[in-house]
């Protein structure tokens, strides 16, 4: 079955993505797409990038920092953060990409963990990195903000990167563009969280924000805007996928698809 999805209203004013699969249907389909040798290579690739992950990190954190990766999935974010000089830990709810990810590389360190009950980790970092978690929650995220707290050292640094509101999704808002439809709580869902919410959520959690990133505007323009497949960011076509890879600069200021927000513990 093709996943397919649909962004909708709901009476409350939620602006989300309702996919045609349940939430563990939508992430055992996406680890079965994965081998090992294409985790392996996964390493690979990730290891040596010096993105904004990593640029960031250094940034804020000293060399050799603990950080902890909470929803590490594949894992190719806690290999980029490692080989840039920190000791990362990558946590995941999901027991079988843990046992997974141990067994191919069984000298880093993956525990399986939710996200909402960090309680099993037995100490404290200076980094905390999220990457497209908290807007997956029909109840909402302020569990994650609590914990996120809870493993950090006094003045660590917390990096959350998330689905969003952008430029024309919120007129798309404002012009009643969205059809309306409850939330079907059997199927899988990433919400456009409000980046204002996301920073008073964290601010409740005595964490202080220090700064915004808005990215993949490509990924953002065809998440808002109807067209084939064809004709999208991740098109068959190498020109049409380069023509969104050359405007995803200025896409990113109007349809980003994502905000990265930085934050520090206070206390």
């Amino acid at each position: 079955m093709k996943i397919k999805s649909k962004n909708f209203i709901n009476s409350t004013g939620n602006i989300f993505q309702e996919f045609n699969i349940s939430t563990s249907e939508y992430w055992n389909a996406l680890w079965k797409k994965y081998s090992d040798k294409d985790i392996k290579d996964l390493k690979q690739i990730n290891q040596s990038k010096n993105d904004l992950v990593v640029r960031l990190s250094k940034k804020y954190l000293r060399t050799n920092a603990s950080i902890i990766e909470a929803g590490c999935g594949l894992g190719q974010e806690v290999f980029k953060l490692e080989n840039a000089g920190f000791n990362v830990t990558g946590i995941d709810s999901d027991e079988n990409i843990i046992k997974r990810l141990n067994y191919i590389f069984p000298k880093n360190v993956f525990l399986q963990a939710d996200a909402f009950d960090l309680s099993n980790i037995n100490q404290k970092f200076d980094g905390y990195w999220s990457f497209g978690v908290i807007e997956h929650f029909i109840k909402g995220y302020e569990g994650i903000a609590h914990q996120a707290n809870k493993v950090l050292n006094t003045n660590g640094y917390c990096f959350i990167i998330f689905t969003s509101m952008n430029i024309l999704s919120t007129l798309k808002l404002k012009l009643g563009i969205y059809k309306e439809k409850e939330i079907d709580s059997d199927l899988f869902h990433q919400f456009f969280l409000d980046t204002n919410e996301v920073k008073k959520v964290f601010a409740e959690q005595n964490f202080n924000y220090i700064n915004k990133y808005h990215m993949a505007g490509s990924i953002g323009a065809c998440r808002e805007i109807s067209m084939p497949d064809i004709f999208k960011n991740r098109s068959k076509s190498k020109l049409i996928r380069g023509i969104w890879w050359l405007l995803n600069p200025l896409l990113s200021k109007i349809t980003w698809h994502t905000t990265l927000l930085v934050f520090k513990k206070l206390s």
